[in-house]
């Protein structure tokens, strides 16, 4: 089969010139679609702005990447042809989410959805914070990925009815397209975590200013503290008496959600985002890197059993080991070098060893 059958006229043409305009490139068949990477010559780095106009009419997609004095272009495309967004369901599962976190919120501030419809409206604070945290995570992945050229889904979103009181199971993309560089790696890996990060701190804060201290622990669970959490909440809330509990307002409890998932998605293991920065940062180094964290995983389990859950489903859907990127050699810049260290950051200050104390 002709590699190039699936390309545009436009693609065609381009394949005729390669050996004119790279200095040096590779094709791969990745088996849902064809690419090509190489080093542009420097004559087609002047003419950047002409070619991308020109691949404008290439039905698939392209990213330009410089690498010190190099530029790299890759184009590729589907095999099976351009994919859809599943629009419906995306929406539907969206709306579907918005529903069942407005019957968990509600719920917590004493109404009965299940009675009063009207009700619904007490779970508001919380959904719109919930989901405004989950959305904004995925989207920090999406267009991170759209920047590289990568074809990726639009977020679906897990929903989750009474009696799971988070009323989600979180949001993912799929990825259709590899991430062939660390730099992409870390680009996609890290741009969920911070931007979820930065919209729950201020989510916490202005939950944390309707919060108070309380003789008697939630109904629902006493949460565990983080070392940003326990910070703000002393500031915010005041020094807690002795044998006082937290009783978090429902915004809070999504600020505490939103730390407590980018946590689990920043453990350097696998494809977890903390996975896909940790290969960028140290290459086939991650291997022990991740299995260390996955024993540690293990052995807070013990403390707390969710961890062994988590560690069962990392262990079969995620995996331990990161697979291996096409452009291993490619170097991190110091700007994503940095990038990598504030994510370290946010994992120390969000991760807390035991979640849920009682």
């Amino acid at each position: 089969m002709d590699p190039y059958s699936q390309f545009s006229s436009a693609g065609r043409e381009l394949e005729a010139y390669l050996n004119v305009i790279y200095n040096r490139y590779r094709m791969f068949d990745l088996r849902s679609e064809w690419m090509i990477r190489g080093v542009l010559k420097p004559r087609f780095v002047r003419m950047r702005g002409r070619l991308a106009d020109y691949l404008k009419s290439f039905r698939g997609r392209y990213s330009f990447e410089t690498v010190g004095d190099e530029t790299y272009l890759t184009i590729s495309a589907s095999v099976t042809g351009e994919r859809r967004q599943n629009y419906r369901l995306h929406l539907a599962l969206f709306l579907f989410t918005i529903l069942t976190t407005l019957f968990v919120g509600s719920l917590r501030e004493g109404g009965d959805p299940f009675v009063a419809a009207a009700d619904l409206s007490l779970g508001v604070p919380f959904s719109a914070a919930i989901m405004l945290i989950l959305l904004v995570h995925e989207l920090g992945h999406y267009f991170a990925a759209r920047y590289h050229g990568m074809d990726v889904t639009l977020p679906y979103f897990i929903p989750l009815p009474p009696p799971f009181i988070f009323g989600t199971g979180g949001a993912l993309i799929k990825m259709r397209s590899p991430m062939f560089s660390r730099r992409m790696l870390l680009d996609v890996g890290a741009a969920g975590p911070i931007a979820g990060f930065v919209v729950s701190v201020p989510v916490l804060i202005i939950g944390l200013m309707s919060s108070q201290w309380s003789p008697v622990p939630s109904q629902y669970f006493v949460p565990g503290k983080s070392l940003l959490f326990s910070w703000l909440a002393e500031r915010i809330v005041g020094p807690a008496p002795p044998g006082a509990f937290l009783q978090m307002s429902s915004v809070a409890f999504a600020g505490w959600i939103g730390f407590f998932v980018t946590a689990m998605n920043m453990l350097p293991i696998g494809q977890l985002d903390g996975g896909h920065i940790a290969y960028a940062l140290f290459g086939r180094r991650h291997t022990r890197i991740a299995y260390a964290f996955f024993v540690l995983l293990l052995g807070l389990g013990y403390f707390w059993p969710g961890w062994f859950v988590w560690a069962l489903m990392i262990l079969l859907l995620i995996r331990v080991k990161h697979p291996p990127i096409i452009d291993e050699d490619i170097p991190l810049d110091p700007r994503r070098k940095l990038i990598g260290a504030v994510t370290l950051i946010i994992l120390l200050l969000t991760f807390m060893p035991l979640p849920i104390l009682a």
